[in-house]
């Protein structure tokens, strides 16, 4: 019975673990492109190209940058003015 319980715990620490690696993942996704046009009704998402580095001001009225998946779904949008 011991051995069972010492089994029991790691692999109930081994999930945890996992649960949680798979929570700060999510909140650490790279944005990967770029909003080209700010001053636009829309944004236009440009992908950023390899090396460079997007920034974006304090400008609250505009999207900068976000996640794009492969379906085109935007998401994890960053708001302020993008300059590559």
């Amino acid at each position: 019975m011991k051995k069972l319980k010492v089994d029991f715990l790691f692999v109930a620490a081994l999930l945890l673990s996992g649960g949680l690696a798979m929570a700060n993942h999510s909140g650490m996704v790279a944005s990967n492109v770029y909003n080209s046009t700010p001053n636009a009704a829309s944004p236009t998402w440009t992908p950023i190209p390899a090396g460079a580095t997007v920034s974006c001001d304090s400008d609250n009225t505009k999207l900068c940058s976000a996640f794009q998946d492969e379906e085109g779904n935007i998401s994890e949008p960053v708001r302020g003015r993008a300059s590559l």
